[in-house]
């Protein structure tokens, strides 16, 4: 319809499709029929987002993009509530989005399609489209490079002006300095620590200018209360091991909190860890973990150390929890916050346990991180969070930017940019 000019025929029929699809459920009775239907699923939507974008219609791509990610975001949480399962996500309202996003606040979502990017800017007083012409597989390719460079700890200050080039540079004019950049990632960008991102002009870190939270749609980043974190009592957790760095960031903790509950060697167990983070406003977490890459709900926690054992806690048993309201997660641990983007919304692995759960934001690493550097920096974040009452995303802007100036030696982003922030706007409290 739409090659032949009738443009009408071609929206009803859009309509009509993602209608059919998502009224079928028969799909989610196996993996193997899921994981067809997703992906066709996603293609059916990019090909209504193209079309609308591309005929006109930029508020109508963007209802697409919503109404996608709500029903992703509904399918995810059904896995642990089966009522959940029978409620019809709803796309956001444009009108409404504006006045719940904070005045300190400004959202940059992105829409990966086949051959272009679109890149929305959403704030009290912007509702902006960019297209940026370049296809899904140069810059997962790109995205790719970069992840393995930093993982490397080798040079990638090329490759990180690249991309930021293409994901932040078409709407770098508009954002006002002071206010948190939220970043709705699509795709292979879920894994991608923006904070490195860097202006080709500038030469600078995006969070040199920004504090940055991540978040898997705007239905998640906008469900939370108003209310503010508890910032005196923490629950910290190591491993059976008790290596020095662990210790390092325990006993930190006791000096910042006025209320510490700490387990650490033969203390720590699976029964403990699970009880205990239902009862902390703020839970730590030092030690090791794992991811899946097949089966990313079954990463987890090694409390035995640094393998698996009868003490590890997976992301399901996390998820099956009830977290305190808006609890504070901090994953001092390898790989906390990789995930399966396969489907564009990222919602997998332990962050998004805790997120299930109850939490408000995780602050969880990329990659295998370095066990002193880490602690510097957790230490770094605790004290501008607890002490000086700084946000959680605002919290850790500071310690990364403190330890780049205190370890020049260390400014490569591989020691600091692993740790992301992922949650709701209560990460902005």
């Amino acid at each position: 319809y739409a090659e032949t000019g009738r443009i009408t025929d071609a929206k009803q029929t859009f309509n009509k499709a993602i209608e059919v699809v998502e009224n079928d459920d028969q799909y989610l009775q196996s993996e193997k029929l899921r994981v067809k239907f997703d992906d066709a699923r996603r293609e059916l939507y990019d090909s209504a987002i193209e079309f609308e974008y591309s005929h006109g219609s930029p508020d109508a791509a963007w209802t697409y993009l919503q109404k996608y990610r709500a029903k992703l975001f509904l399918e995810f949480l059904a896995q642990f509530n089966s009522d959940i399962g029978r409620i019809h996500g709803q796309a956001l309202d444009r009108a409404k989005v504006q006045k719940l996003v904070p005045a300190d606040t400004q959202v940059i979502e992105y829409a990966l399609l086949k051959d272009q990017l679109l890149i929305w800017l959403v704030s009290d007083k912007f509702f902006t489209l960019r297209s940026v012409p370049v296809t899904r597989s140069a810059l997962e390719g790109q995205v790719q490079e970069v992840l393995q460079r930093l993982r490397n700890g080798e040079d990638a200050g090329q490759l990180l002006e690249d991309l930021g080039k293409v994901l932040i540079e078409p709407v770098a004019n508009l954002l006002e300095p002071g206010r948190t950049l939220a970043i709705i990632p699509d795709r292979a960008l879920h894994g991608l620590p923006f904070d490195a991102l860097r202006h080709s002009e500038k030469k600078r870190y995006l969070v040199e200018d920004f504090a940055v939270i991540v978040s898997p749609s705007l239905t998640h980043l906008l469900a939370t209360t108003a209310g503010r974190p508890v910032r005196d009592a923490i629950v910290s957790f190591g491993s059976q091991d008790d290596d020095s760095s662990e210790i390092k960031e325990l006993t930190a903790l006791r000096d910042i909190y006025s209320k510490v509950t700490t387990f650490a060697g033969e203390k720590v167990d699976k029964p403990k860890f699970l009880h205990a983070m239902t009862m902390a406003p703020i839970f730590h977490y030092a030690g090791h973990s794992v991811t899946d890459a097949v089966d990313p709900l079954r990463s987890s926690i090694l409390l035995d150390g640094n393998r698996y054992g009868p003490n590890s806690v997976t992301a399901v048993d996390i998820a099956q929890r009830r977290m305190w309201d808006n609890a504070v997660v901090v994953l001092s641990s390898c790989d906390s916050a990789v995930g399966n983007s396969r489907d564009g919304v990222g919602m997998r692995g332990l962050t998004s346990a805790f997120l299930i759960g109850g939490a408000g934001s995780v602050v969880g690493s990329l990659w295998p991180v370095e066990a002193s550097s880490t602690a510097e920096l957790m230490i770094g974040f605790h004290r501008a969070f607890a002490s000086a009452n700084i946000p959680v995303a605002q919290a850790l802007r500071q310690a990364q930017l403190r330890f780049m100036k205190s370890f020049p030696e260390r400014s490569h982003p591989y020691y600091w940019s692993g740790f992301v922030v992922t949650g709701n706007f209560s990460a902005l409290r």
